[in-house]
């Protein structure tokens, strides 16, 4: 809900642009749009649901990995790892403190993320 704190991820440590974030790894589970419109349509969460731009897949996010939040001036990506794992790599500066965030899309929020 906007305007109120949910759960977040915080750093523990500092990690450089360019390096992968360890400990923090979530499985994944790919789904078909079809299933991903059964969940919506039950009024399911679908909050952790990943679209792969590379491989055009729809993945499930499973773990702790789910609680990364967005920001227009996100500080990390998510990248695949082997056994359907999804890890994430800085793509700033993070200091230990902030928050880790991922961009969810440039249409996530519709009319290309106005609200950025």
């Amino acid at each position: 809900m906007e305007g109120h704190q949910g759960a977040k991820v915080l750093a523990t440590k500092g990690w450089s642009k360019g390096k992968q974030i360890c400990n923090l790894v979530g499985s994944s589970r790919e789904i078909t749009n079809d299933f991903e419109q059964e969940l919506i349509l039950k009024k399911l969460d679908t909050a952790c649901i990943i679209r792969s731009s590379k491989s055009k897949s729809v993945l499930v996010g499973i773990g702790p990995i789910s609680f990364i939040n967005h920001s227009c001036t996100a500080n990390c990506e998510f990248v695949t790892l082997p056994n359907k794992l999804i890890g994430l790599v800085s793509i700033k500066t993070i200091m230990p403190g902030d928050e880790l965030t991922i961009s969810y899309g440039r249409d996530y929020f519709g009319r290309s993320n106005k609200n950025c």
